[in-house]
């Protein structure tokens, strides 16, 4: 993986423009142009016989097979599992404020440097891509309960940034992977009465401990929201920024959430 994880990192941003604009039929990742990946097509609701799908364009099979796709995990955390019907040890033992995790990828090369890109330097024509594999995640799960249905959310809530972070940024990525999934999955994503109040320092320089202070009261909600919601987000790490937001939603009518998000660190 490492030297794969190594190709696709060094030929990205040659290709990447190019096969977006459509200058190229060559593979996103890599570059070639033969075996593109048929595996991830989904119908198109709205014309059957067509895919709804990016990835059979712009992913070849070579790539898609070393992507670090989330396999064998716990249901509820999304952590490595070897339980797939009950929850895993950690879970059983301290339960977290909610109540399914689904991610596309475990949070490694070359993802991390996607989402990293996607993220600091505003490469949001990442987004599709990385949409698309979260998407796929998602009707996988939905498949495997049978029950698509009654199962869906009925909001998704993304992890505001405080309006000063968001104002430096030029947008929240959290919602606009909200946005993509509300458009493929018919679900509202929740307004400007959730929100962050304060500015907290970046997770990433802090350990478990730290994090759960530093979110500690960092959200407000000012809605009642319904049973079943979703909160989206770019990456989980150790959980604590999606365990306090879902905490709260507890306090505000939600009583069955789902944690859906690109990526999922095993470990920091």
């Amino acid at each position: 993986m490492g030297s794969q994880g190594g190709l696709l990192k060094t030929n990205f941003n040659l290709f990447s423009l190019m096969s977006f604009m459509g200058l190229s039929s060559d593979c996103l990742l890599c570059g070639c142009s033969v075996h593109f990946n048929q595996s991830l097509q989904r119908p198109n609701e709205k014309h059957p016989n067509k895919s709804a799908s990016v990835l059979n364009k712009k992913i070849c099979d070579s790539c898609h097979a070393h992507l670090p796709e989330s396999k064998q995990t716990c249901f509820v955390c999304g952590l490595p599992s070897t339980t797939k019907s009950i929850p895993c040890g950690a879970c059983l033992k301290n339960s977290p404020p909610y109540d399914k995790t689904i991610s596309a990828f475990h949070y490694q090369q070359p993802i991390s440097d996607f989402i990293t890109q996607y993220k600091y330097a505003g490469k949001l024509e990442l987004l599709p891509i990385m949409t698309d594999y979260l998407i796929n995640a998602i009707e996988k799960s939905l498949k495997l309960e049978h029950s698509i249905k009654t199962q869906m959310p009925e909001l998704l809530i993304p992890i505001p940034l405080h309006f000063k972070k968001r104002n430096k940024r030029g947008f929240n990525q959290s919602r606009l992977i909200a946005n993509v999934l509300s458009k493929h999955f018919g679900i509202p994503v929740s307004g400007n009465d959730i929100t962050r109040t304060r500015q907290t320092l970046t997770q990433a320089s802090l350990d478990v401990t730290q994090r759960k202070k530093n979110l500690k009261n960092a959200f407000e909600i000012k809605e009642t929201l319904p049973e079943r919601v979703a909160i989206i987000d770019d990456i989980v790490t150790t959980g604590a920024t999606v365990s306090e937001l879902a905490a709260l939603a507890l306090e505000h009518g939600a009583k069955h959430i789902e944690i859906w998000s690109l990526a999922r660190a095993y470990s920091i």
